[in-house]
């Protein structure tokens, strides 16, 4: 919370228990990696999630949707040893590309 604590909404109280709306899904990755307890032959692991997310942005800082105070998003991360980085990364392209393809969307893979 020291770090995103100037644009976290502040803790309800529901029931007695404290609560705290979620500003972003990289934390909870990491830790979901941690507890885990992934060795390097179980690399990699793919870690992904549809959530809203609710950040308090003031007025002056609120920018179409580059600055917003609540956004679902489709968020993942990817976990690799570095000699998986570059087939990792082709395969999240290739992915990309074709669901650009479903909505027609014209593109050709380089490489």
């Amino acid at each position: 919370m020291d770090l995103y604590g100037d644009k976290m909404y502040a803790p309800m109280d529901i029931d007695g228990v404290e609560h705290l709306v979620k500003p972003m899904n990289c934390p909870m990755h990491m830790m979901v990696y941690q507890i885990r307890d992934a060795l390097v032959q179980d690399l990699p692991v793919r870690i992904a999630e549809n959530a809203t997310v609710y950040r308090r942005e003031q007025s002056g800082e609120l920018n179409g949707l580059l600055r917003v105070r609540m956004i679902t998003q489709d968020d993942a991360h990817i976990f690799v040893r570095p000699d998986q980085i570059q087939s990792e990364f082709l395969q999240v392209l290739d992915q990309a590309l074709e669901q650009f393809g479903v909505f027609g969307s014209r593109n050709s893979r380089c490489g």
